[in-house]
């Protein structure tokens, strides 16, 4: 009916124009779903609730699962658990970490006269720093949106399935990065210290021999896990992900050409001068993106997603090797002879024969202990007679001498 007033009344007709359920809202790295509700869903029905999670590829079933019981304290037991406990969660984990920030800096403050800050200014001294930190933030940006990246191809072109298996092998991958890290411990300071001190056969003796042992120590745990990876998944997850065994295999792989060249990029580091290094690195992991979007839009499988991961990797270590005979002027060729050779040379040897015992083994228990106590066996020999120098060899002849001292010696 139209109306006779000089501004024409609005109406809304309100009403549902969808059906009441929940949206995926986030998927970490575990495969975990996090969740919103859409309309009226009540909260107190949702614990142990079973759901369908429309997916690309099908339906997946799925639980709404609840925090342990041993776990809720004694008020919360006969409350119902909001949706928005994640916001809580995250706050309490935002303020757990300033906490400790601050208690670290107020203890350093305490016991260190160089955190004792008083207000300095100086430009040059300003846009040096500005320029080191830029450029160390760099590659941790193309790495956190290749990862990001890879994440989003997994989801659109795989699905949740494939999503969760991504998870998994992310998992893994973290856990054993993190203990080759904690060796990188141990030769990063001397490897800075001894650039700054210009102690150049010092500095390049540790460059070849933390290269060396970062991919030995790597090796020795990453290979009986690739080698059993589907028995180790399924005594772990007892429902695997469909090719969460290839996934942890490739992400292993790209996680192998990074090991060595560890105390490369502390040489960077030490240098300076990451200018160069950065960009060029950074240009070849972003290229890695739509190389694998290519793939996947030729009906490439999500797998080839992980390959090109890989090989990214591979080619950032050989531009590494490269530019650090410009930069520090490392011998390439006796860097391959006295490193790299000795890395293949002994891998090609360690790994046959247990691949061999592998092909024949029925029991995946027994294939498990005998693959890895064989490949362990023939890897620490060849490190010792084809790995290490003459000076390695002292060097470990001493320390075991100390651990393990000779009586009749000592009367």
């Amino acid at each position: 009916l139209s109306g006779t007033a000089a501004e024409p009344l609005s109406v809304m007709l309100a009403g549902h124009i969808d059906e009441v359920g929940m949206m995926v809202k986030y998927i970490d790295e575990n495969g975990f779903i996090s969740f919103e509700s859409i309309g009226g869903v009540d909260a107190a029905v949702l614990p142990a609730l079973r759901v369908d999670v429309h997916a690309k590829d099908g339906d997946l079933r799925g639980v709404i699962g609840r925090k342990p019981i041993h776990l809720i304290p004694k008020t919360e037991e006969q409350s119902v658990t909001p949706m928005d406990k994640l916001v809580a969660y995250a706050l309490y984990l935002t303020l757990l970490s300033l906490g400790l920030l601050l208690w670290v800096y107020l203890y350093c403050r305490k016991r260190f006269a160089e955190c004792r800050y008083s207000r300095y200014w100086d430009k040059a001294t300003f846009l040096n720093l500005l320029g080191y930190s830029g450029y160390s933030l760099l590659v941790n940006g193309a790495d956190t949106a290749v990862k990001q990246g890879i994440s989003i191809f997994f989801n659109k072109f795989g699905g949740l399935v494939a999503n969760a298996g991504l998870g998994v092998a992310t998992n893994v991958q973290n856990k054993m990065w993190n203990f080759l890290l904690s060796f990188g411990q141990s030769y990063s300071p001397q490897i800075i210290k001894s650039y700054a001190a210009n102690d150049r056969d010092y500095f390049m003796k540790l460059l070849y021999s933390s290269s060396k042992f970062s991919y030995f120590l790597y090796f020795l745990i990453a290979f009986p896990i690739m080698l059993n990876v589907d028995y180790l998944l399924d005594l772990w997850l007892v429902e695997v992900p469909e090719n969460a065994g290839l996934f942890v295999n490739l992400m292993i792989g790209f996680s192998i050409f990074e090991s060595f060249g560890n105390p490369l990029i502390t040489a960077v580091h030490a240098t300076g001068n990451l200018k160069v290094h950065q960009i060029m690195i950074s240009c070849i992991k972003i290229m890695i993106l739509p190389v694998s979007w290519l793939l996947l839009r030729n009906a490439y499988p999500v797998s080839s997603v992980l390959v090109v991961y890989m090989l990214g990797n591979l080619v950032c270590a050989v531009a590494r090797i490269i530019w650090m005979h410009y930069l520090i002027g490392l011998d390439v060729k006796d860097y391959c002879v006295k490193v790299m050779w000795r890395i293949v040379y002994v891998t090609v040897l360690s790994t046959a024969f247990p691949l061999i015992l592998a092909s024949r083994l029925e029991s995946p228990l027994a294939k498990l202990f005998a693959t890895s106590l064989v490949f362990v066996a023939i890897y620490l020999l060849l490190i010792y007679f084809t790995g290490m120098d003459t000076t390695e060899k002292g060097i470990l002849r001493g320390i075991i001498r100390k651990v393990f001292p000779n009586p009749s010696k000592k009367s």
